[in-house]
């Protein structure tokens, strides 16, 4: 045992890791729904090992920028609240319309375009209760896809007086490849917000829609380049922390090309109720 033991140990090597070299860059989220105003939030990325005290973390917001959506024919300069979050008053999301989103931050421009496709309706929603569990489950649909259009969608859930806000669960986005033109059941996860500290986010809830709860379900149509960034962003999010994983490039419509993060998003939206029983 002691001579294997001093094999091993001479076979050790010590393996340094060069990280690429830190580049800050603008983070964007921005999105624009069927009879919403737009909102956008600004931030910069941070390194690595950087630090994520809140006093970090408000540093990052950027609150100075020059933000403006148009949709062709009204223009809208977009007004800061707080913390790099900007909203505007001037337009709403239109279906079938396209809009442009042009930032002007730390000294640099940068743009991008997305359209707000037409909703498309689930046929029934109910509530299932997973496996053993007694009041627990998920909610699931009935859809029968439009064939021939190439959509993409995304999936978002709100209870009502529990949640903050529509969440979407983890997988909340994809699109038609395999399943054009076919009628359909799908199921969904309750997610949660991030760095929830709720009860039902921390015990066996966790995931999981319960007996009673009244559901508001926001299904949304979104374009190629949406469903290209949520993608490859939950892709990357699901292999955090796997030393195995291979990495990635998370796909953004933000130009120029590679100078910023993020995604400029429209959404057509479906919506409905739902109480689970």
């Amino acid at each position: 045992m002691a001579l294997a033991v001093l094999f091993f140990i001479s076979c050790e090597k010590e393996i340094v890791v060069e990280l690429p070299e830190y580049k800050e860059k603008v983070c964007v989220d921005a999105k624009i729904e069927q009879g919403q105003y737009p909102t956008v939030f600004l931030t910069k990325n941070a390194a690595y090992f950087g630090s994520y005290d809140l006093n970090a973390l408000l540093t990052y917001a950027i609150t100075d920028a020059l933000v403006i959506i148009s949709d062709g024919t009204t223009t809208d300069t977009l007004t800061h609240l707080l913390y790099g979050f900007y909203t505007g008053t001037g337009l709403t999301g239109q279906v079938n319309r396209t809009y442009s989103l042009t930032i002007v931050a730390e000294g640099k421009t940068y743009t991008a375009t997305t359209t707000i496709l037409p909703p498309q309706p689930l046929d029934s929603l109910w509530f299932e209760v997973q496996g053993t569990m007694d009041s627990l489950g998920y909610i699931w649909a009935h859809f029968n896809e439009p064939a021939g259009i190439g959509n993409a969608y995304r999936w978002f859930a709100q209870r009502m007086n529990k949640d903050p806000g529509f969440i979407p669960p983890f997988g909340s986005a994809f699109d038609d490849k395999f399943i054009d033109g076919q009628t359909f059941d799908f199921g969904y996860t309750r997610g949660h917000a991030q760095n929830s500290s709720a009860e039902d986010d921390n015990n066996i809830e966790h995931g999981y829609f319960k007996s009673q709860d009244t559901v508001i379900i926001k299904f949304t149509t979104i374009d190629q380049a949406s469903f290209d960034f949520w993608r490859t962003y939950e892709t990357q999010a699901a292999s955090e922390g796997n030393p195995f994983s291979s990495p990635g490039t998370i796909k953004s419509n933000i130009l120029p090309k590679g100078e910023a993060l993020g995604i400029f998003c429209g959404y057509g939206v479906w919506l409905d109720t739902l109480i689970t029983q």
